[in-house]
């Protein structure tokens, strides 16, 4: 159980929860509610929460005389924030000549809210494929894409890496004068999802990939707008 709070009796979607007596008695557990009880009889058991929010009640009984109870309320996460974690640059050498824009930037993201556990179910990002016109007219395309689950690396945090690499430069060369460079930005919408159950993921959250070209000097950055805003470095341009 994370936070470490004894007395808590909000938990996060599948987050586990030890029971036990104190002083230690033998008791009969009964669960009411969604979620999965690990013993039914003596001094201590587990709660399983399930992958829905709701809400269940477990009692401990002697005799078939209650003693006490406790009532959980389970409640999927609200939302990420998300702050830039490094660049990485796009594996080239830096410019000149600077034949392409692009830039690589880590983000750490963190499940919210930070007061229950979210480390026991599959958050993935639920990309749909988006177009927008490049200064010099052509069309830009990002197809729709699942990301693999996130690996948790620390409670609920998560690495997001987003990367916009090989962007020619002369797709901020605005008609008709050659080799005139303006500013520019486009951005994803990035739907988040946690899983369910082995078919069902649920959307809780959009957030907006951010991606920024700077005229002067061929420079891109990256940014994830979340529950915060997380503004990258500029990098590039490169070879």
């Amino acid at each position: 159980m994370f936070p470490a709070q004894l007395d808590r009796t909000t938990l996060g979607l599948a987050e586990g929860v030890l029971l036990k007596t104190e002083p230690p008695t033998n008791v009969h557990w009964e669960l009411q509610g969604p979620g999965i009880l690990a013993a039914r009889d003596g001094t201590a058991s587990g709660y399983l929460a399930p992958t829905l929010p709701g809400n269940a009640t477990i009692t401990a009984s002697i005799n078939g005389v209650p003693c006490q109870s406790v009532r959980f309320t389970i409640v999927e996460p609200t939302g990420v924030e998300c702050h830039v974690d490094r660049e990485i640059g796009c594996n080239s050498s830096v410019g000149p000549p600077n034949n392409y824009l692009g830039a690589e930037t880590w983000f750490r993201c963190i499940l919210q809210p930070t007061s229950v556990s979210f480390d026991n179910i599959a958050i993935r990002e639920n990309i749909p494929a988006q177009y927008w016109f490049w200064p010099d007219g052509s069309l830009g395309f990002y197809p729709s894409f699942f990301s693999p689950p996130f690996p948790y690396i620390n409670n609920n945090e998560f690495p997001d890496m987003v990367s916009r690499c090989r962007t020619p430069i002369i797709r901020i060369d605005a008609p008709p004068t050659d080799d005139v460079y303006v500013d520019f930005q486009f951005d994803l919408v990035v739907p988040l999802e946690y899983q369910r159950s082995a078919t069902e993921w649920i959307p809780f959250f959009t957030g907006i990939h951010r991606t920024e070209f700077r005229a002067t000097d061929a420079q891109t950055r990256i940014s994830f707008f979340s529950l915060n805003y997380a503004i990258g470095g500029w990098q590039g341009p490169w070879q």
